[in-house]
């Protein structure tokens, strides 16, 4: 028996495939996603996310304790990273978005105005009264880099409370495979670039986030489950 869950959140279309009766914990996980969603997207104008976008240089706003700690982490992500994932980049993100549309690229001083206004250092956390704000004003955050990701692993620990363990998550390509593999023995990934090839994998409960970069491997409980080849990089 096979039930399917499809919806839109977090800016993408989220769905939920379930190899046993599900329907209770199906119905539970869009509930859990949607306000996920209510609370975290950068695109709901009534979202924590968009409130705290708005008011930025202006004032400090309170967020829920699940809210805040997203944004703690992702704060700690950004020092791991030395900058390479930083929740600020919406300005800059967005600047290019808005160039693909267009088709004309953006002008240095842009460019220079929308980079002068990425700083994770410019969160200010008040967590005594669970408050978020941004220093200066144009600041965004966006938590798009791991708020599917935090949705997905929700979602996850649904299923398994309510006994399922047989299961496929894929949240606009953050993919999640729970139980054991079906028809084929392997699971495969293919690289947005087709001339790049991802490995096959054979473990089970395996966690697939997707990367538009090359180089990239995932892993899942401390184990490798899939890595990029580059041809290029071939002699």
């Amino acid at each position: 028996m096979q039930t399917q869950k499809i919806f839109f959140a977090m800016g993408t279309v989220n769905s939920i495939t379930v190899f046993e009766p599900a329907d209770e914990a199906l119905s539970i996980i869009k509930d859990r996603v949607l306000d996920l969603n209510r609370r975290l997207s950068a695109y709901t104008q009534v979202s924590e996310i968009a409130t705290i976008n708005r008011n930025a240089g202006v004032r400090p706003v309170s967020v829920s304790e699940e809210t805040f700690a997203l944004i703690e982490h992702s704060i700690r992500y950004t020092d791991l990273t030395d900058g390479c994932f930083d929740i600020t980049s919406r300005p800059l993100s967005q600047l290019w978005k808005d160039a693909m549309k267009s088709g004309m690229l953006p002008d240095d001083a842009a460019i220079k105005n929308a980079r002068g206004l990425v700083n994770h250092q410019d969160i200010v956390l008040d967590s005594a009264h669970c408050t978020v704000m941004l220093k200066h004003k144009g600041q965004q955050i966006d938590l798009g880099g791991i708020a599917k990701g935090y949705a997905a692993d929700e979602v996850r620990c649904i299923l398994q409370e309510h006994g399922i363990r047989d299961a496929v998550i894929n949240f606009g390509g953050t993919v999640i495979n729970l139980g054991k593999p079906r028809r084929k023995r392997h699971h495969s990934a293919d690289h947005p670039d087709a001339e790049h090839r991802c490995c096959c994998c054979q473990r089970r409960d395996i966690q697939q986030p997707r990367s538009d970069r090359s180089g990239q491997s995932s892993t899942r409980r401390g184990n490798p489950c899939c890595y990029d080849t580059d041809n290029s990089a071939k002699s």
